[in-house]
C-alpha cells in the first residue's frame, strides 16, 4: 500500500525497464476509502524507457500484477515524455473490488509528449483478455492522450465496472485524443457510461484511427 505522500506515490524518473506490479496506491487497507497521494499515485518521467505498469515485464500472473490506482490528489497515472511504456492489467479509479469508485482528482490516464506508449493489450494471443485495464470513476477523462504519438489503446473498460454490468462513469471522456497527438490506435474496447463523449478526438495536428 503506497499512499498519503505529499507528491506521487511512485515516480520512475530516467528509468530503464522498471516494473510496478502488485500494488494499492492512493487507497487505505479497506480498499474503498481514499488515502491520496498529493500528486500522481504513478509518475513517469525523464525520458524513461520501457516501464512496465501492472503485467507484462515478469512472469508474473495478470491478476499478481494488477495495481490499483485510485484516490489519488491529481491523475492517477502521468506519463510524461517517456518512450514504449507498458500500462496493462491495473484498475485506475476504481476499488480492488471492481465495483466502487475511488476517482483520482483528475484524469485516470495522462500520455503526454514520448511515443509508442500501449494501454491494454498487446494481442500476441497470451492472456490478452486479462491485460485489459479497468478505467472508471474518475473525476475527469479516464485516459487523455496529449501531444502522445503512436499509442495504442487496447481492449480496455472505460466506465464500467469490472464485471461490465454497470455504469462507473468517468465524469468526462472515456478517451480523450487532443493538443498534437498522432498516429494512436483505438481498438476492442469497451467504453460505455461516461458522462460526455466516449471518445473525443480534437486539438491540433491530430491524426488517429
Amino acid at each position: 500500500m503506497i499512499a498519503g505522500n505529499v507528491k506521487s506515490g511512485i515516480r520512475v524518473f530516467s528509468g530503464s525497464e522498471s516494473q510496478i506490479a502488485g500494488n494499492w496506491i492512493g487507497i487505505g487497507v479497506d480498499g474503498i476509502g481514499k488515502l491520496p497521494n498529493g500528486n500522481e499515485g504513478i509518475l513517469v518521467d525523464g525520458a524513461s524507457w520501457k516501464t512496465v505498469i501492472g503485467s507484462g515485464l515478469t512472469t508474473l500472473l495478470p491478476e499478481a500484477a494488477k495495481n490499483v490506482v485510485s484516490g489519488n490528489g491529481k491523475f492517477g497515472i502521468a506519463v510524461y515524455e517517456s518512450n514504449f511504456t507498458r500500462i496493462a492489467s491495473n484498475f485506475v479509479g476504481i476499488a480492488p473490488d471492481g465495483l466502487t469508485a475511488v476517482p483520482n482528482a483528475l484524469d485516470g490516464l495522462l500520455v503526454t509528449g514520448g511515443f509508442r506508449t500501449l494501454i491494454g493489450t498487446d494481442g500476441d494471443g497470451k492472456s490478452d483478455l486479462l491485460e485489459g485495464n479497468v478505467i472508471s470513476g474518475n473525476t475527469k477523462n479516464g485516459i487523455w492522450l496529449s501531444n502522445a504519438d503512436g499509442s495504442r489503446v487496447a481492449g480496455n473498460l472505460l466506465g464500467l465496472s469490472a464485471d461490465g454490468a454497470r455504469a462507473v462513469a468517468n465524469n468526462h471522456s472515456g478517451i480523450w485524443i487532443a493538443q498534437g497527438s498522432q498516429f494512436n490506435q483505438i481498438e476492442r474496447n469497451i467504453i460505455s457510461g461516461n458522462k460526455l463523449q466516449g471518445v473525443s478526438i480534437g486539438g491540433f495536428q491530430s491524426d488517429n484511427n
